[in-house]
Formats: structure tokens, sequence, C-alpha cells
């Protein structure tokens, strides 16, 4: 795991950069979505938009 993010309103929701992609939980890590492929590096998030996320890659998307 490269980066993780918990939203601290949802400490349920879950984000990760992995070398496989972005993941998303939203049940506390049980089950996971992909919401990027590639060899994510680093997220973060746009202040005060939990809906616009950046990611940084060594690979092209």
């Amino acid at each position: 795991m490269n980066e993780i993010y918990v939203f601290p309103n949802n400490t349920n929701t879950i984000m990760v950069a992995t070398s496989t992609g972005v993941q998303k939980s939203i049940d506390g890590g049980n089950t996971w979505i992909t919401k990027l492929s590639g060899d994510i590096k680093d997220i973060k998030m746009k202040p005060g938009d939990s809906n616009t996320w950046y990611a940084t890659s060594d690979d092209t998307f």
C-alpha cells in the first residue's frame, strides 16, 4: 500500500493507493472496489469535495 485515506466523517469509507490501483471500501475494509487501475503512488482528495480525487502514477492512463 502506497497511501491510505480514511474519511473523517465516516471511518468505514477508505481509499487506498496500491501497486494495482486505487481501491475503495465502504464497509471498513471488508470488501474493496477498484476505482482506477495502475501502479498508483499517491492519492489526495480535493479539499472540501470528497467526490474529486487526484492520483499520481508512473503509468500512463
